[in-house]
């Protein structure tokens, strides 16, 4: 079972899951694609080769569900007014270095942020002038301005607003979801 924000939480039986689905606290997730189903979408489309015996009949069997509403474990929710933190950053520049671009992994120390405006000229940090950036990028612009080094941004810093921030919180939870899944997976 997984969160709203795709966030791992416990293991529970097939039972419970379609349970929690037909109550519509949940919906089945195809962890090949991603995309979530309702139970009659589920039953339709036929995604699990597997089936589970439940009622009188036969219905595929779901590997995952994703709750549909917050259940206080893991990643708290963000706020109408989400404060400037690692993660936040991480997820407004959706995982990409604002100066060349590189997909950064989140949890690894891949990457740092960055003061556009550096703080040993009187930058502060705030939504407006913080950017995700890799160690090599930091490195190279240093406590200079943007035109001092040459160095370009692929997009302005700004404050996201709250939906910005969800919308990309949960592709990014996707996404990270899925990369640790086929990690898992290579020891099965």
């Amino acid at each position: 079972m997984l969160n709203k924000n795709w966030q791992v939480i416990k293991k529970i039986t097939v039972s419970k899951a379609i349970k929690k689905v037909l109550n519509g606290r949940a919906m089945f997730l195809n962890k090949e694609t991603g995309e979530l189903f309702e139970y009659n979408d589920w039953i339709k489309n036929g995604v699990s080769t597997k089936t589970v015996r439940f009622g009188t009949g036969q219905i595929p069997k779901p590997e995952f569900i994703v709750l549909m509403f917050y259940a206080g474990i893991g990643m708290r929710p963000i706020p109408e007014d989400p404060r400037i933190s690692r993660y936040n950053i991480f997820v407004r520049d959706e995982g990409c270095c604002m100066y060349c671009g590189c997909k950064l992994n989140w949890g690894k120390g891949s990457f740092t942020y960055d003061h556009v405006h550096p703080r040993s000229r009187g930058g502060k940090t705030d939504w407006d002038n913080i950017v995700l950036s890799c160690h090599a990028c930091n490195h190279k612009k240093g406590d200079k301005h943007l035109h001092e080094s040459g160095m370009k941004l692929r997009g302005l810093p700004h404050k996201p607003d709250a939906q910005e921030l969800r919308a990309k919180s949960i592709k990014m939870r996707q996404q990270i979801w899925k990369q640790e899944d086929r990690e898992i997976a290579k020891f099965f």
